[in-house]
């Protein structure tokens, strides 16, 4: 049986479609990336980090590109994932500043 991150696959796809439905794409769980809109991709491959069940997300620029409605469940999605590990985000966008429990600066806002 094959592994992925050290999870076999069955389980990992099991996994991963309990998180598509959880955050509300379960829709596309059969889809390829191009049979599905920017904001689903960014919401899957955020999903599929999460289903790994590591300790630590590292995400950079999730709302980039999304529109509002799309960018709200990116933010409450990496809201849900806080709660159960560690979530660091690189982002210029002020949405994720005001979601965040902590907002550390890299050099000065221009």
């Amino acid at each position: 049986m094959a592994c992925a991150w050290g999870i076999p696959r069955p389980q990992l796809r099991e996994r991963a479609i309990a998180e598509l439905h959880k955050y509300g794409v379960a829709d596309v769980a059969d889809s390829t990336p191009d049979r599905m809109s920017g904001g689903q991709s960014q919401r899957v491959a955020l999903v599929a980090a999460i289903a790994q069940d590591a300790p630590l997300l590292l995400v950079d620029e999730p709302t980039s590109n999304l529109d509002e409605a799309n960018a709200r469940r990116v933010i409450a999605t990496l809201k849900r994932a806080a709660e159960q590990r560690v979530v660091v985000v690189a982002s210029h966008d002020d949405r994720m500043r005001d979601a965040a429990d902590r907002v550390v600066e890299f050099g000065g806002r221009q």
